[in-house]
C-alpha cells in the first residue's frame, strides 16, 4: 500500500448521511452537502447526489470538476464571487451567496450572456465578522439587486465560527429574523432561510434550532459524525469514516531532550522539550506536506505525537513495544486534518466499499 494513505468509507458516510437527513427532516431544515473538504471529489459527489437535490462548495474548479465528472445536479456555490467568475458561476451553478453589489450586477450580465437566471442568497453580518451585508442595510440592498432581471433572491443566509469563532445562539441567530421581515416587506414571499452549517447542531440536538430557519449548508457533520461548536458525537453517525495511514520509516531509541541549544525550528515555532531520559521514538512518512499534524490522533494505544516536519512525523512509542520499521500507523482525523490530507497531492485517496 502506498503511504501516507487517506481511507474513506463510503459504507460509514451513507449511514452519516441517512442519520442527518432524518435529523434534519424533522427540524423542515432542507440540506445542501458541502464538499469543500473532499474538493469536489466525483466520488463524493456522486454519493452526495443519490441522496440530495444539490450540492454546495466554495470553489468553482471543484465544480467544474464535478460537472465535468458527469455528475448533474443543482450546484450552489457558497463563497461569494469573485468579479471575475462571474460567468463561470452563472454557467456552472444554479445558486451563489452574495454581499457585494458590484458582483451581482456582474452576475446578472452573466445572467444575459447565457440567457440563464441566476439565485442568489444574500448573506448577513450575524457577528463572526467574515462575510455579510449589516442587517440594517438589507432592505435597500434586497431593491437594488431585485432591479437585475437575471438575478432572483431566493432567500437570505449566515455564517458562524469560521472565522472569530462565533457560536451561533437563539439570540444572535434571531437577525435573520429581523432580515426575514425585510425580504418579506419587498419581495412578499417567504425566503430560504440558510443558517449556517455543522456550527448549528448543537442547538438542533437540543432542539432549540429557531424555527425560522429552513436550510442548512453541511460538510463536517457529514464526514466527521460530530458537531463543529463542541465537537460532541452525532447520535448514530460514525466518527472515523476517514483515516490516514503512515510507514514507520525509523525505529530507534534516542534522546528526549534536543543536544546543545536550540532555535526556531523550519516553521518558525520555538518546540518546548521536556527531558524524559532515553526513549524509543518512531519517524512515520507523514509531514507538514500532508496533512495538519495537530488535527491527528493515534487509533493505537501508547503512541504520542511529538511534532513534524515537513516529511517526517514524530512519535514517542516507548510504551508500544511491538512496532517495527515497515509497520503501518493510522490516525483518526479532525476537519482540518483532512483538509489538508485532501488537497496534498502526496497522499493516496482510497475509497473502501462501492456506492
Amino acid at each position: 500500500m502506498k503511504t501516507p494513505d487517506l481511507q474513506i468509507s463510503l459504507t460509514k458516510l451513507t449511514q452519516n448521511i441517512q442519520t442527518i437527513k432524518n435529523l434534519c427532516s424533522k427540524a423542515s431544515l432542507q440540506i445542501t452537502p458541502v464538499t469543500k473538504v473532499m474538493m469536489g471529489h466525483p466520488t463524493i459527489a456522486a454519493l452526495y447526489a443519490k441522496h440530495f437535490d444539490s450540492i454546495g462548495d466554495s470553489r468553482i474548479c471543484d465544480i467544474q470538476r464535478m460537472t465535468d465528472s458527469g455528475i448533474h445536479t443543482k450546484y450552489m456555490l457558497i463563497r461569494s464571487p469573485a468579479l471575475s467568475e462571474s460567468l463561470q458561476t452563472v454557467e456552472l451553478c444554479q445558486t451563489s451567496l452574495n454581499t457585494e453589489l458590484t458582483v451581482c450586477k456582474a452576475l446578472n450580465q452573466a445572467g444575459a450572456k447565457w440567457q440563464k437566471k441566476h439565485n442568489i442568497l444574500v448573506m448577513i453580518e450575524m457577528g463572526d465578522l467574515r462575510e455579510g451585508i449589516l442587517p440594517e442595510e438589507a432592505e435597500s440592498f434586497f431593491r437594488e439587486v431585485s432591479s437585475l432581471s437575471w438575478l432572483k433572491i431566493v432567500g437570505i443566509g449566515t455564517n458562524a465560527t469560521c472565522f472569530a469563532g462565533l457560536i451561533p445562539t437563539q439570540e444572535n441567530l434571531s437577525v435573520l429574523a429581523k432580515v426575514k421581515i425585510d425580504f418579506q416587506k419587498v419581495f412578499h414571499q417567504d425566503p430560504l432561510v440558510s443558517g449556517g452549517g455543522t456550527n448549528l447542531f448543537h442547538l438542533l440536538l437540543s432542539h432549540t434550532l429557531p424555527d425560522y430557519i429552513n436550510h442548512i449548508r453541511i460538510g463536517e457533520a457529514l464526514l466527521m459524525g460530530v458537531d463543529a461548536v463542541y465537537k460532541q458525537l452525532i447520535p448514530g453517525c460514525y466518527t472515523d469514516i476517514c483515516i490516514l495511514t503512515g510507514e514507520i520509516i525509523e525505529l530507534r531509541t534516542k534522546p528526549s531532550f534536543p543536544t546543545g541549544e536550540t532555535a526556531h525550528n523550519a516553521f518558525g515555532e520555538h518546540i518546548p522539550f521536556r527531558d524524559k531520559g532515553l526513549r524509543k521514538k518512531a519517524i512515520v512518512n507523514i509531514g507538514r506536506l500532508d496533512t495538519d499534524i495537530a488535527g491527528l490522533t493515534p487509533l493505537e494505544e501508547g503512541i504520542e505525537i511529538l511534532g513534524a516536519s515537513s516529511d517526517h512525523l514524530v512519535l514517542d512509542v516507548e510504551a508500544n513495544p511491538n512496532l517495527k520499521v515497515g509497520d503501518l500507523v493510522s490516525f483518526g482525523m479532525n476537519y482540518s486534518a483532512l483538509l489538508f490530507a485532501m488537497s496534498s497531492i502526496y497522499v493516496e485517496k482510497r475509497f473502501i466499499e462501492s456506492l
